[in-house]
């Protein structure tokens, strides 16, 4: 009876204690879901991690950091041990977004196969996503991604097999700091950069110039565009007077532009792009051919192959963007295209694709495109492309140079520095044969200019 009667009052003591960190567990994992729901995994995490300390064996919550640190720059590795954990208890009747639940979905196979091949380690990838695809036969899931991911396995083993030859050079440390340094465009003489540096409290767009062969300081122009907010640079004229940018408008990429006054020595405030290039989804990137007439951006509009699509417009008597039209098939698939870039010749076409035979995620492909046809996109190759998400590649001289942002423990300044790359074609004869056979097919065609005339396939 005594034990009896100590149990009880316990129960009554302890209920409303147990009552209210139901209610914080509750709503702490309420505003983490909200979080993520909108892609905000930064703010997410945090209050996961807060409730994984009184929870560490909640397969739900495990589940959860695991997804978050997956989609942020920086240690996706850490990932790993908290996805194994919620691997433990994965059920088929998981409850999605429900406070209660304490089992993983079987998406945590899809997830740690992900952090497996981010990691390089292929074979257990291989295993993780083959689980995945037999508990989606369970549940009737669609097998198109799956299946993609087994097949980027595949080819990141051929392309790390065979990996091609660079040098690379870091800007230095008045361009790149500690802050990610991503998104640098460069004038045709290669005497102007403009670059997005993703500071503590903002995204900084910068501009610097060569004095004497040499990088200046970089300046500050984010007041002159008026450019608050989630903003990238996009492109920049051969001049280096037209800029080209991308910004979140509360979910909405639009393309700006903004001008360069020599006089004021300043640039304009940027502008949205008409309507026959922004529209009410999304456009995140664009570039202009070179002789001013077609802009090719990418948008995930209704109407596509899937996802993000690279469509062009050209610029009719006004001056104005006409009606878009999809670069087609051979370009586009039904998973994301995005980050166009064309080279100075106006032959070739560069562009980021989670759809052709990738490595995983994102890689960089190339193109040529001749007159109305496209050439079978290649990818261009591995260590520049990895089996994480690669994107944002800006060539420069045709092709042969190029600068891009990466991490390099072994010279960099921190996350993200700019490089510029450089391409010996007796190193890679392969680009070299690719290079010259197009460029002569595109001379024999008697084509005097860098119009590209392109109609949909």
């Amino acid at each position: 009876m005594k034990n009896l009667l100590t149990i009880i009052t316990l129960v009554i003591v302890l209920l409303p204690i147990h009552g209210q960190k139901s209610s914080q567990f509750k709503r702490m994992f309420v505003d983490a879901e909200f979080f993520l729901l909108y892609d905000e995994y930064n703010e997410a995490l945090p209050l996961y991690k807060k409730l994984y300390i009184n929870n560490p064996e909640n397969a739900n919550i495990n589940f959860r950091i695991g997804q978050c640190l997956l989609h942020m720059h920086g240690n996706k590795t850490a990932a790993i041990p908290f996805l194994e954990t919620a691997l433990e208890k994965v059920s088929l009747r998981h409850k999605e977004g429900v406070y209660l639940e304490t089992k993983a979905p079987i998406e945590t196979y899809l997830y740690l196969g992900k952090a497996y091949r981010i990691t390089n380690e292929l074979d257990k990838a291989f295993e993780a996503f083959l689980e995945y695809k037999y508990a989606l036969k369970k549940k009737k899931g669609d097998l198109a991604l799956v299946n993609k991911e087994l097949e980027a396995i595949q080819n990141a083993k051929r392309q790390m097999s065979n990996p091609i030859k660079f040098r690379k050079e870091n800007l230095g440390k008045r361009i790149n700091t500690s802050f990610p340094n991503v998104n640098a465009v460069v004038s045709g003489d290669e005497n102007t950069i403009v670059y997005v540096s993703k500071l503590k409290f903002y995204h900084g767009v910068f501009m610097a110039t060569k004095e004497n062969g040499k990088w200046g300081v970089p300046q500050n122009i984010t007041a002159e565009l008026l450019a608050d907010g989630e903003i990238q640079t996009v492109y920049i004229s051969q001049n280096g007077k037209h800029l080209l940018l991308a910004r979140n408008d509360n979910d909405d990429y639009n393309i700006y532009e903004s001008t360069y006054n020599e006089q004021q020595n300043s640039w304009s405030q940027m502008s949205k792009l008409d309507r026959n290039v922004n529209s009410r989804y999304w456009e995140t990137h664009a570039c202009i051919s070179p002789d001013g007439n077609t802009i090719f951006f990418s948008s995930n509009r209704p109407g596509g192959f899937g996802g993000l699509d690279i469509y062009y417009s050209q610029r009719n008597e006004k001056g104005e963007w006409g009606n878009p039209v999809n670069l087609g098939k051979s370009i586009n698939t039904n998973f994301d295209e995005t980050c166009p870039y064309i080279t100075e010749n106006g032959i070739e076409l560069y562009f980021s694709s989670q759809g052709h035979n990738t490595m995983g995620g994102f890689d960089i492909f190339h193109s040529y495109v001749i007159s109305d046809n496209f050439s079978n996109p290649q990818n261009i190759g591995y260590p520049i492309n990895s089996t994480d998400d690669d994107v944002f590649f800006v060539p420069f001289k045709n092709g042969m140079n190029a600068f891009y942002s990466f991490a390099d423990p072994s010279d960099g300044y921190g996350e993200d520095d700019i490089y510029k790359l450089s391409f010996d074609p007796n190193e890679n004869n392969q680009m070299a044969n690719n290079k010259n056979n197009f460029i002569l097919t595109f001379e024999n065609q008697n084509i005097k200019d860098s119009t590209l005339l392109i109609t949909q396939n």
